[in-house]
């Protein structure tokens, strides 16, 4: 054997998991913020898209952004606003690249805080590691404990499933199978 060549031609998903979120007042947040909560989950998720496109349209992948939570929270305007912006794209892009064979899924990060979800790694050393880090190329540490066990499996579904939904909700799942019956009738 000559030589050996591995031709990287695609990738099947790409998940975009950037994103900013200012807590606060809307009366009381600084115009910058607004700004960069823009340019960060909604233009970053287009430019993310164009970059990747290539790629994944030689795999007929799969593109996976976070959209809207359930339910919008006080002191989140524009950080939901951006998500809302997110979920148009995507509506827009699934109809634009499925004819390429790309698919474009959203998740719904419900119950999920956003400033946990889009957490800015860290550079640390390997001392100042804790037991819940996850160790990247021996350096870069993230928390992956925000992801449930459930938002994972549903997470590898979307990846994975020969025709994934559109939407999927990331809410963790209730233990409460039957309703409770408190008060009996006698």
């Amino acid at each position: 054997m000559r030589g050996s060549f591995i031709y990287f031609t695609g990738i099947w998903a790409v998940i975009n998991t950037s994103g900013l979120a200012y807590r606060g007042r809307l009366d009381q947040q600084d115009i910058a913020h607004w700004d960069a909560i823009l340019k960060t989950n909604v233009v970053g998720v287009l430019r993310t898209t164009r970059t990747f496109l290539g790629l994944l349209r030689n795999t007929s992948g799969r593109l996976i952004n976070f959209g809207v939570p359930d339910s919008a929270e006080a002191g989140l305007v524009a950080y939901t606003a951006s998500r809302y912006a997110v979920e148009g794209a995507n509506n827009a892009l699934r109809q634009e690249l499925s004819p390429l064979g790309i698919k474009v899924i959203t998740l719904h990060p419900s119950g999920m805080s956003p400033e946990l979800l889009y957490v800015t790694p860290k550079l640390n050393t390997k001392e100042e590691r804790g037991d819940i880090s996850v160790d990247i190329s021996g350096c870069i540490e993230y928390q992956p404990v925000i992801l449930t066990t459930n938002s994972l499996r549903i997470l590898d579904m979307a990846v994975t499933t020969r025709m994934p939904n559109d939407n999927y909700n990331l809410a963790p799942k209730s233990h409460w199978f039957k309703p409770l019956n408190l008060i009996k009738s006698v």
